[in-house]
């Protein structure tokens, strides 16, 4: 699922792309995955990131999952920062590569309740 954020004035202004029902690289557990969130330079800092967030939790306990996972970047401690403010906790670290490198990426899941 894709989905587009937009502003006050129906300008779009990031995106987020989430696959459902998706076993996370460490634990194996099955949940929603968000795979991608970008916002424009712009948009940052204004509280966007945490409202798509919010929003996704939302529609993963809608859809039966009970948790959601993503991977990020060792080095980007600022996203680990928010992710963890959001209420994910970090599982582990997975290796990446590219033609050109090879990173870390740290994996980290939140656990949702589904209670209707």
């Amino acid at each position: 699922m894709w989905l587009l954020a937009q502003d006050a004035r129906d300008a779009v202004i990031g995106y987020a792309k989430i696959n459902w029902n998706r076993p996370a690289p460490i634990s194996g557990a099955i949940g929603a995955e968000l795979q991608k969130i970008y916002f424009l330079a712009s948009a940052t800092g204004k509280g966007y990131g945490e409202q798509l967030v919010d929003f996704i939790a939302h529609a993963a306990t809608e859809r039966g999952q009970d948790l959601i996972w993503l991977d990020v970047l060792k080095s980007n401690l600022g996203a680990q920062r928010f992710y963890a403010g959001k209420g994910f906790v970090k599982q582990g670290e997975i290796p990446f590569r590219t033609d050109l490198r090879e990173m870390s990426m740290v994996v980290m899941l939140r656990q949702l309740t589904i209670d209707g």
